[in-house]
Order: C-alpha cells, then sequence, then structure tokens
C-alpha cells in the first residue's frame, strides 16, 4: 500500500491546521496591526482549512484501500479544529509573553510614566526596543490620578472599540479606581502580582 505521508494532502493537512492554529492565538495582535485586512487573511484560512478538511474525509473514505494509515491527514485537522476551540489560545500567549518579557515590562512602565508626569493622560509612544510589548503601533497610555499612575500595555485594540492589556499601577491604594479611570466599562480584571493587572474592557 501507498504511504500516505508522502501525499501532497498530509502537507496540506499540516500547513493548513498551523494556519488556523497560529492565526487564532495571534488573532487580537493581528487585528491591532491590520484591522480589516487580516479579517480578509483569516476568512481564507478558514475556507483552506475547511475544504482541506472535507477532502481529507472524502480522501479517506473513496481511496481507504490504497493508502495505509489513510486517516492521518483527518485526524491532524480535528485534532488542531479541537485544540483551537478548547484552548484560550489568545491567553496563553499573552501570559507567556508577559511571563517571559516581564523585566522588559517594568522597564517601560517606568519610561512611560516619567515622560510627561504632569499631563493627565496621555499615549506614549515606547522606545524601538520595546515597542513589540504594546501591539497598535507600540504606544501605552498612560493616567496620572493625583500621585497615583497607571501605564496600559495593549494587547488588543479594537476598532472602533474594545481593548485589553496589562496595567501596571504605582503609587496607588486604589488600583481598580485607577483601573477604571482609563476603561469606560470593564469586563475582566486578572490581578498577576507586583501591582500589575490584565484588563479587558471597553
Amino acid at each position: 500500500m501507498k504511504n500516505i505521508i508522502r501525499t501532497p494532502l498530509f502537507k496540506l493537512s499540516i500547513i493548513s491546521s498551523l494556519l488556523l492554529f497560529f492565526s487564532i492565538m495571534y488573532g487580537k495582535k493581528f487585528w491591532s496591526e491590520l484591522w480589516m485586512i487580516y479579517g480578509f487573511i483569516e476568512i481564507g484560512i478558514i475556507v483552506l482549512f475547511s475544504v482541506v478538511l472535507i477532502v481529507s474525509l472524502v480522501f479517506w473514505i473513496r481511496r481507504r484501500h490504497l493508502y495505509s494509515y489513510i486517516f492521518i491527514p483527518f485526524c491532524i485537522n480535528i485534532l488542531f479544529l479541537v485544540l483551537v476551540i478548547l484552548l484560550p489560545l489568545n491567553w496563553i500567549k499573552d501570559r507567556l509573553e508577559f511571563s517571559f518579557y516581564y523585566n522588559r515590562y517594568e522597564v517601560a512602565s517606568d519610561l512611560a510614566i516619567k515622560a510627561k508626569p504632569d499631563s493627565a493622560s496621555y499615549l506614549y509612544m515606547l522606545p524601538s526596543g520595546y515597542q513589540s510589548l504594546s501591539v497598535g503601533g507600540g504606544e501605552v497610555l498612560v493616567t496620572n490620578k493625583e500621585k497615583a499612575n497607571a501605564v496600559l500595555f495593549f494587547t488588543f485594540r479594537g476598532v472602533p472599540d474594545g481593548m485589553s492589556g496589562f496595567v501596571k499601577i504605582k503609587n496607588s491604594k486604589k488600583n481598580n479606581y485607577l483601573i477604571r479611570q482609563i476603561f469606560n466599562e470593564v469586563y475582566q480584571i486578572e490581578d498577576l502580582g507586583n501591582n500589575w493587572y490584565y484588563v479587558s474592557g471597553n
């Protein structure tokens, strides 16, 4: 019997599955950077994945007597589809990046706060070495209330509304109050420790 691994269908099943997986994992980042362009790219990836999934199923049914382990391409697609549905991929990516680059987040938050200490609220463009910490162009939102400071590093910047990100609070005993000065409406607040929070809202 022929080897299914050597067929173009096997390669397409892996490529389409990986494209779907990473497009979902980095979806918020790409949407913040590319806006509607990414929407069309994502539709194309979903269509490709769907076509390969259907073709692999039909191939399995019609040519099962010609190939050994002919079910592998279909199972690969199903496995990645289940992972995409069950796993909070954006959440996992954001937490891994935050943990890995934690020290850089701390340094960048200090730079942002010191940029305009007398301004109540402003967008601060991070230096080139830190711009990857905040999606949508490398800007962070800084809010100053009396002696308290908050810096929002965007993980998502929606169009026209909706945003989420990591917030650093300094010199404040009312952290939730300061967070609500940034967001008109808060959907989620998660305490990450050391006055860092993950916040999503509007």
